[in-house]
């Protein structure tokens, strides 16, 4: 994700990092040194998905991060003798 004035770019690293690259245009591009920023816990973070957004100054992000309680699976139910359960008419 491009910074609004286009100086920086923006990207989830391959274990959740938000990454920052400074970013010059001229004749040539001039991409500068990878900075890290912090750990986002986004919910999808697989590529091609929009899982976070930056502000036009980029000092505060939105993300969309994971619920780690709702990732639990729920309990399993075991049902035994569901026959007797059951009205015969």
């Amino acid at each position: 994700m491009w910074m609004r004035d286009g100086r920086e770019l923006y990207y989830l690293s391959a274990d959740s990092t938000l990454m920052s690259v400074p970013v010059r245009a001229g004749s040539e591009l001039d991409l500068g040194t990878p900075v890290p920023l912090f750990k986002a816990p986004v919910s999808n973070p697989s590529f091609g998905a929009q899982s976070y957004d930056v502000s036009a100054d980029g000092q505060r992000f939105l993300i969309d991060v994971v619920d780690r309680d709702k990732l639990k699976p729920p309990p399993l139910m075991l049902v035994v003798n569901w026959a007797a359960g059951l009205t015969h008419q």
